[in-house]
């Protein structure tokens, strides 16, 4: 059984969010990818799976967006938080679960980015 991964994020969380600002496969591959292959994202309502450190949260929030950002990993949610403020709804969820927060038709674009190999099933 795989182990749960907010347990490592909680864990080496800072260290994480400062390699993910600048390291080549974030800074210079994915998150640039993301965004080239996001559409126009102002006054959208988008759903950030995993938002991890918040690079991507801090760039959907300067485009105009209005984001909804979770992550497994509370000290992950935290970090996001210090970066933009409260400028988005923030959640601490599994994506192994049903996300009952999210009403119906209500979200515009997911971006689910690094996030699908954590689930198990």
């Amino acid at each position: 059984m795989k182990s749960d991964p907010s347990d490592h994020y909680d864990e080496m969380g800072e260290a994480y969010v400062r390699k993910s600002e600048s390291d080549i496969h974030n800074a210079y591959y994915n998150n640039p990818n993301v965004k080239s292959l996001t559409s126009e994202v102002s006054g959208r309502k988008i759903l950030e799976v995993g938002c991890g450190g918040g690079v991507l949260t801090e760039w959907l929030i300067s485009e105009g967006a209005h984001v909804i950002a979770f992550d497994n990993s509370e000290k992950m949610v935290e970090y996001t938080k210090r970066r933009v403020g409260l400028k988005a709804d923030f959640r601490v969820h599994d994506l192994s679960k049903p996300l009952d927060f999210i009403e119906s038709e209500s979200i515009e674009i997911i971006i689910a980015s690094l996030v699908l190999h954590y689930i198990n099933d």
